[in-house]
Formats: C-alpha cells, sequence, structure tokens
C-alpha cells in the first residue's frame, strides 16, 4: 500500500491491526520508499508505484530449482511461469527494461545449467507465441508491445481462472471426468485432440447420454525408466 499521511497514524492503524488478529498471527510492517516482500520489489518513485523482481543477495543466483523426476519438462513448465511472474511484477510501461534486463537472467540461469541456447530460444519464441505474438514480433519486442503482451497475459490468466471455476462447479455437479492416462513421448496434444474427436462423435451420436453435459478432462503421467523409480525408492 501507499500511505501519504504521517506515519504516526499509519503506525496507530497497524497496531490495531495486530490486535485484532488471531492469537498465534503477527503482522509484520515494511516502511520505506523502497521496500521488498518474498520476491517482490517495491519503489515510491515520487508518488507513483513501480514493481520488479527483488533478488536475494544471501541466495546463490543462477539456480535451477530440484527437479525429481522428468526434469527437462518441469523446467520448461517453471520457465514459462518464471516469465509470467516476470511480467506481472515489471508493471509499467517504463519497466520493460527491467522486464528485459529478467529475460537475459533467466536465460543465463538456463545456459549455466547446461541447456543449450537453441532450447532458450525456442522457449522463449513458445511463450511468446502463446500469447499471440507473430514471428516478426519477436526479434523486436519493445515498450509498446510489451504492454500488448502484458494486457493478453493478464486476459488470458483470467479465461483460464474463470476455466477452473467452471471445472470445479461441474465436479461439485458430477459432471466433470477426469481421465489418467501413462505417456512415455510422442505428442500429448496430437493425442489429446484425437481422443475429444472421438469423444464429441459418439456424444453426438447417443442423444440420451449429451442430455446430461458430462465433460471429460485428460491428464497425462509420465513413464519414468527403472533406474530413477529405483533411486526413488531408495531415497525415500
Amino acid at each position: 500500500m501507499a500511505w501519504y499521511g504521517q506515519i504516526e497514524q499509519l503506525q496507530t492503524i497497524f497496531d490495531e491491526l495486530e490486535r485484532l488478529l488471531p492469537s498465534g498471527a503477527q503482522l509484520t510492517s515494511f516502511i520505506a520508499t523502497i521496500v521488498h516482500f518474498m520476491d517482490c520489489l517495491i519503489d515510491n518513485q515520487r508518488g507513483n508505484l513501480f514493481t520488479n523482481i527483488y533478488h536475494d543477495s544471501t541466495v546463490q543466483p543462477f539456480l535451477l530449482p530440484y527437479i525429481s523426476g522428468h526434469t527437462r519438462l518441469s523446467h520448461r513448465k517453471w520457465f514459462r511461469y518464471i516469465f509470467i511472474h516476470a511480467c506481472h511484477y515489471c508493471c509499467s510501461f517504463e519497466d520493460f527494461e527491467d522486464f528485459e534486463d529478467e529475460r537475459i537472467y533467466i536465460e543465463a540461469i538456463f545456459l549455466a545449467n547446461g541447456y543449450s541456447l537453441d532450447f532458450v530460444e525456442y522457449r522463449w519464441r513458445q511463450f511468446l507465441k502463446r500469447f499471440n505474438f507473430s514471428l516478426i514480433e519477436l526479434t523486436d519486442l519493445n515498450r509498446y508491445k510489451y504492454n500488448s503482451l502484458r494486457t493478453e497475459l493478464f486476459s488470458r490468466i483470467m479465461a483460464r481462472k474463470h476455466e477452473r471455476e467452471e471445472e470445479k462447479l461441474s465436479e461439485t455437479n458430477q459432471k466433470l471426468i477426469q481421465l489418467h492416462y501413462l505417456f512415455d513421448c510422442g505428442s500429448r496434444c496430437e493425442f489429446n485432440q484425437k481422443f475429444q474427436r472421438l469423444w464429441l462423435t459418439i456424444l453426438n451420436e447417443d442423444l440420451i447420454f449429451k442430455q446430461y453435459g458430462l465433460k471429460i478432462q485428460l491428464n497425462s503421467k509420465h513413464c519414468y525408466s527403472s533406474n530413477i523409480l529405483l533411486a526413488r525408492s531408495i531415497t525415500f
């Protein structure tokens, strides 16, 4: 929050809030023109609020999260997540340069951990493509296009949130069927699309079954090698 009154008045409000908190809960406040909360840096610049990514200097840089199992797939998902995270925090039009610095830092993390430049560039193209950016725009992302990217990103997030609410409602009404299948290699998207086409064909032919309004959701489980499973069992 931004506060334009006297510090003493703000502290009085915090004291009252802490008094109303349940026993065991504590309120910690940071008051300054520049503060950070977890990994978010908050800066009050002449009355305007700016946010950015905060990097803890006590934590070793250029580390990927430890993953047991399908490491490459998990790191691929983390690549997308961390860029969405950066778009969230680099929130203003002028923060494009901060986002560019963060992009370079993220790419350096993957390169330092053995991933190739081709992998990094391909994942970056896939990230932009996910939010409707053409290949021509990949080479000259600027402030204006960055603003469009953030707008599309938040639009997709809100749409996904709405989908999850509908899925939760379908589960409550017992109208959502979730199927899990083992996946080792190949194209999951192609398999899912073929399955959905067959499902709709069967559903449209059975008018009685169609009236139930059932939805189906496919979830893949990865097949790991016996060595990984053995190592996991020994660890646990």
